[in-house]
């Protein structure tokens, strides 16, 4: 396989998104971080445990960060709330599409904005990458400090032309503007919540800029997992979290375990592509390292499991039609004869109950460590 599509945040969210919903919930609530915080979802994709955060844990401020500005897009679409009827004509002079007013989001950057002025539109128009990652030289000067916005070019690593590469921030091909900027996202789903683009190696974040630090499903796609972590402790203000959760791929993820059983059995060079033999921090050991290594402390570890259940062999197959993820990258790669052996031996092996749904374990590993 050449590559590994992240590129189509529906697809994923088909795929394997929908069953994050449930982990998230449970996660947080075994997090039980007081609210009015300041979080960062590092990984956010397509938003699943973004939403769940602004549902269930009132936050103060919350960033969803990615590589991925189709993920972002996807995650913003779904979160965005429905524009509220307008019994007047609007303000002219109101900030709409790519004008952002700085008070709430605490943006310093180039925008329209003084920094002082309603939200009344928090819109989904283009926001520029001055506005989203640089201290900027607008009216609102110095209000970046809130959300702990380091400016434009102050961590390295962080793409700064079009196409510059964000996919290495979680090992994703997939394409992104590279300079922060997410056209129809950027500024955010609600008061103080917003995406950015970006690389979870090197944060766009001063130190101690926020107190929890979260990923869901995504650290083990980092090209350095150690250098996250590091970077995740960094941003964390002394006594905050940092947690995460990883699917396990080796024994508990039983969509992906009946997958590549198969897909062995007809080419047995699958097996090299497993995820539960190529994802080496999934495990609560490899996991507990890595949070020691960044000097967490109280490092606990625990399974998140749920129950994915399809409502049919179709509902299980088409998400891996999708090109997105490695398995769903596999099939795409099979010819045609190879990929419908593949699907009826599925069929075959997939365990139904008596109206057809496929009831399926899937397991997260879960992690959290705080920070001195």
């Amino acid at each position: 396989m050449a590559h590994e599509l992240w590129a189509k945040g529906d697809a994923y969210e088909a795929y394997v998104g929908r069953w994050s919903r449930p982990i998230a919930a449970r996660f947080l609530t075994w997090l039980a971080v007081p609210p009015g915080r300041r979080w960062l979802d590092a990984g956010c994709g397509t938003g699943a445990l973004t939403g769940t955060i602004l549902t269930t844990a009132s936050p103060a401020q919350l960033t969803g960060l990615d590589p991925s500005t189709a993920f972002l897009t996807t995650a913003s679409s779904r979160l965005t709330p429905p524009p509220a009827t307008r019994t007047t004509s609007p303000d002219p002079a109101a900030p709409r599409s790519g004008s952002v007013a700085g008070a709430d989001l605490g943006l310093a950057g180039s925008s329209t904005a003084s920094g002082a002025g309603p939200d009344v539109d928090l819109g989904t128009g283009t926001v520029s990458g001055a506005a989203l990652n640089s201290a900027g030289s607008g009216p609102g000067g110095g209000s970046n400090t809130a959300l702990g916005l380091a400016g434009a070019g102050a961590r390295p690593g962080v793409a700064s032309s079009a196409g510059a590469g964000p996919e290495a921030a979680f090992g994703h091909p997939g394409a992104g503007s590279g300079s922060g900027a997410v056209p129809g996202v950027g500024a955010g789903v609600a008061p103080g919540a917003r995406f950015v683009a970006g690389d979870a190696q090197a944060l766009p974040l001063a130190d101690a800029a926020v107190d929890v630090v979260v990923s869901g499903l995504a650290l083990n796609f980092v090209p350095s997992p150690a250098a996250a972590v590091a970077e995740f402790a960094r941003v964390t203000a002394p006594g905050g979290t940092v947690a995460a959760y990883v699917w396990d791929y080796a024994d508990g993820m039983a969509m992906m375990r009946y997958f590549w059983e198969a897909a062995a059995t007809l080419d047995p060079a699958a097996a090299e592509l497993d995820e539960g033999r190529r994802m080496s921090i999934c495990s609560p050991a490899a996991l507990s390292t890595l949070w020691s290594a960044a000097g967490l402390t109280a490092v606990t570890t625990r399974p998140i499991d749920t129950t994915a259940v399809f409502a049919d062999f179709d509902d299980y197959w088409t998400p891996f039609l999708g090109g997105t993820g490695p398995a769903p990258s596999y099939v795409a790669s099979l010819p045609t004869d190879h990929r419908d052996a593949l699907r009826d031996l599925l069929r075959v092996r997939l365990p139904h109950t008596a109206d057809g749904s496929i009831p399926l374990l899937a397991r997260a590993l879960a992690i959290r460590g705080t920070t001195t």
